[in-house]
């Protein structure tokens, strides 16, 4: 699964590197990061083809999701309230499981 849709940055646009597949949260990924000061659920991890950067699919409310996020919202089946929002995992902070 790719994502398909791209929201670009409203004030610098750059295209957005070439992605991978999306993969299951492995046991040394975070289940939960702060991202904008707020905890976020990690939903999937997708891992850059070129870079070494990874990137995470983190849980937004519809209409909720940054309009600024130079990343992807994107729709899971069956779950229309939610979006997920793609995100660079070194823009984003990890948390431990019992610090939610």
């Amino acid at each position: 699964m790719k994502p398909t849709q791209l929201l670009p940055d409203a004030t610098n646009y750059r295209p957005p590197p070439a992605l991978g597949d999306m993969r299951p949260i492995a046991a040394t990924e975070p289940q939960h990061v702060l991202y904008r000061g707020r905890v976020r659920r990690v939903r999937a991890v997708i891992v850059a083809q070129h870079q070494r950067h990874r990137y995470y699919v983190l849980t937004f409310k519809r209409g909720h999701a940054p309009r600024d996020a130079h990343l992807c919202a994107i729709g899971p089946r069956g779950q229309r309230h939610v979006n997920g929002v793609v995100v660079r995992s070194d823009h984003c902070t990890p948390l431990k499981a019992g610090l939610r």
